[in-house]
This record gives C-alpha cells, structure tokens and sequence, in this order.
C-alpha cells in the first residue's frame, strides 16, 4: 500500500457541487442518486456506482473475491464462457459501451452476469485500477476449475490432429499467458505445467492470455517426465526446443499428435525431461539475437506446426 499520503493534512475540496449526481443520465432522467439504475441503448440496466475523493489512494482500491481481470479481449471471452464464474463487473461509460454486445449474448444465453456497476473515470482509476491497458472495463472473477489432462486428451477426435505445449520450470505468469494466447491462436488443445513450480492462474496470466484462457485449458501435472511418457502411450509424439537440438524447426516433421516441450529460459530442459523427448529442434537466428524468449519461441513452434498440420489434411 501508498504511504506517501499519510501523515499529510487532505487538501480540502473548495468545488461546488453540481445538482445531480454528475453521472450520465439515460432517457432525459436528471437529478437522480449515485445508487440509480443506468440503463444502455438496449434495453437493459446496469448500476450507477459512486466514486472515491481521494484520488491514487489505494487504501480505497475494491477489493476482489478473486481476482480483477482487465481489459477488452479478456473480459468479453470471460463474460461468454459458460465456464467461467463472475462475482462483479465493474466498468466507465466507455468499457460498458465495448463490454454491452457481450452482456446481452450473455443475457440471452442464460449466463446469469452480474449487473454491471458504471464509474467515472477518475473514480475508476481511483477504486479500481489505473494502470494502462484496462479499457474501461474490470471483472471480479473466479479462476477457472480446469481439467486433468485425461479428460483433455479422451475428449480428443480419434483421428485429428492435436498439439499439447508442455512447460519445464517456465513460471514466469506474463510467459505463461503469451503461450496460452498463441495456443488459443494456433489451435493447441492445451497448456501443461508442472503444479509445484508453474502458478495458478493470474490476472496478469489471463490478462496477457487475452481471451485465450477461456478457450485453451491450463493443465497441471504432477511430474512432466512421467507425462511425457503417457503422452506416448497415447500416440504423442514429443518434441523438444533447443538450441542445441539436432534438426532446425523449419525441416521438422510433425506426427499427427504432437507435444512441444519448451524449458525455462536460462536453464532449459532439465535432462529426464529431454531424455523423454523424441526429438530435439532448434529455432535459429540471426545475430546479434542469439535466442527468442520462450513465448515468443513458443509461437513460431506453433505456428509451424499448425501450417504442417493443414497441410496433412489436405493431402
């Protein structure tokens, strides 16, 4: 928390205070309470919340039963996954304009969304968050309750392609979120990482993620080269990044099931877990890059397997 206030006397507030609440108003409605029911151009009505006077104390900040997700991509995957719990929704004017085609799919869905609570945007910076990237729009949510990996895998289409992107001490949740938001994007089926080293699920994971969490599970295992090994039972083929691996990516050859294994940047693969692997592939560069960082590394891996895996269906 801020010290920086405290101590000093508070400035006094010498503005007069405007008739009405000052919120916007919908439908010539005027004078109305901070408490009123704000209601959007369809229909629906969404609650007009009040504001700090203090502003960057975050002594004020609201406090979440989970975590606060922010921004736009983020935030209309989470509202539309079934899947996903929601305890609040906090937004301006403006992120409720950009949050409002989400909410009434929701609303005809039978999502059961909390009703929206609509702040100026001083006082959303000053209660909620006013780090850059929020657009306006924050929701109180409850991490996802994830699958095992055999439910993902026994779920998969027989004869299908399927990629599993497997972590080997990657604990980094900014890491974590990139991988997640280019398996989303190149059609990964899930993200493993061992439960002792990797973390749970973050705002700051899902926020990175951009709406990739909602679509691609986030598997923990108990040990990953023991997974790698039942992976291979069920026709996975796995593949280490290295770059010290054997072959370059661009000439690998992808089995129809495949697992990406990536290490912690620094250190790597630890050795049972590149003993486990069946290949090892290296992504080269050129000088004076000597190397990507692992979700970057992770995302040209994907991307080259997901064009290898179009070209196998169409032939």
């Amino acid at each position: 928390m801020s010290q920086e206030n405290r101590g000093k006397r508070p400035r006094r507030n010498t503005r007069r205070k405007s008739s009405g609440s000052g919120h916007a108003q919908s439908g010539g409605q005027s004078g109305s309470d901070s408490n009123t029911l704000h209601a959007g151009s369809s229909g629906r009505h969404y609650q007009q919340g009040k504001g700090s006077s203090k502003r960057g104390n975050r002594d004020q900040r609201m406090p979440a039963r989970g975590f606060w997700l922010y921004g736009q991509h983020a935030s209309i995957e989470a509202v539309l996954n079934t899947k996903r719990r929601i305890h609040r929704i906090v937004t301006t004017e403006n992120g409720l304009a950009t949050l409002r085609s989400a909410l009434d799919e929701a609303a005809r869905n039978s999502l059961g969304r909390p009703q929206p609570e609509v702040l100026k945007n001083s006082a959303f910076a000053e209660t909620i968050t006013d780090a850059p990237g929020h657009n306006g729009i924050a929701i109180d949510v409850a991490p996802l309750m994830q699958p095992d990996l055999p439910t993902v895998i026994e779920a998969l289409p027989a004869d299908a392609p399927a990629c599993l992107i497997v972590l080997d001490q990657v604990t980094d949740p900014h890491n974590i979120g990139a991988i997640i938001r280019s398996a989303a994007a190149f059609g990964a089926v899930a993200v493993v990482a061992q439960d002792r080293n990797a973390p749970d699920e973050t705002a700051v994971m899902t926020k990175i993620a951009s709406g990739g969490s909602e679509h691609v599970p986030y598997v923990k295992v108990t040990n990953i080269s023991r997974t790698l090994a039942w992976l291979e039972e069920h026709d996975f083929i796995a593949y280490a990044l290295d770059e010290r691996g054997d072959s370059i990516l661009g000439d690998t050859k992808f089995t129809q099931r495949a697992a990406l294994v990536m290490g912690a940047e620094g250190s790597g693969l630890r050795r049972l877990v590149a003993e486990r692997c069946h290949h090892t592939i290296s992504l080269p560069t050129l000088p004076p890059i000597l190397s990507l960082n692992v979700s970057n590394a992770a995302a040209v891996t994907l991307y080259e397997w997901s064009r290898a895996a179009a070209q196998q269906a169409e032939g």
